[in-house]
């Protein structure tokens, strides 16, 4: 029953950022003066927006065109990049272990025993997330960090796996 202002244009995602953040993240549909419309739909004077969500529903890069308000594009921004990083952190995780199961190091006991403490500081990161991070978006090459950790003989040449012929 609450009454807001919004400039022209605006959307039901705008309604639904204003009510909340998580409202508008997980906002699947909007019902306008009892007709269900596309999200897309500019709100006119007087509507009664009710906003329809969903759990699984997540931000997408086209509701940037879709919504008219600063608010509604800085939430979605962040949440777009948020996860862009944690994609990165993923795949850098994954990039690292591979290459040192390669090289035959034990990544695990490296994080464990604090022994990356150095490798931060280089690269002035606080966090191994951010080692990762980094690693993910291909700033830094996986081969780089584990070879810190590898005998002098290991160096030369890695293990290949099984089956792979060069």
């Amino acid at each position: 029953g609450d009454v807001f202002a919004f400039p022209r244009g605006a959307t039901p995602l705008d309604f639904g950022y204003r009510i909340h953040t998580d409202v508008g993240h997980r906002c699947v549909g909007a019902r306008v003066n009892g007709k269900l419309l596309p999200l897309r739909t500019p709100l006119k004077n007087g509507d009664i927006v009710e906003i329809l969500t969903g759990a699984t529903q997540t931000p997408s890069r086209e509701w940037l065109n879709m919504v008219v308000t600063s608010r509604a594009k800085h939430k979605i921004r962040h949440w777009l990049n948020a996860e862009q990083k944690n994609r990165s952190i993923e795949l850098g995780r994954k990039l690292i272990e591979r290459e040192a199961k390669r090289y035959r190091v034990s990544w695990r006991k490296l994080v464990a025993e604090n022994a990356l403490d150095g490798v931060l500081s280089e690269y002035g990161l606080a966090k191994l997330d951010d080692l990762y991070a980094d690693v993910g978006y291909g700033k830094v090459s996986p081969r780089n960090i584990v070879e810190r950790f590898v005998a002098e003989e290991q160096k030369g040449a890695p293990e290949q796996p099984a089956g792979v012929i060069q």
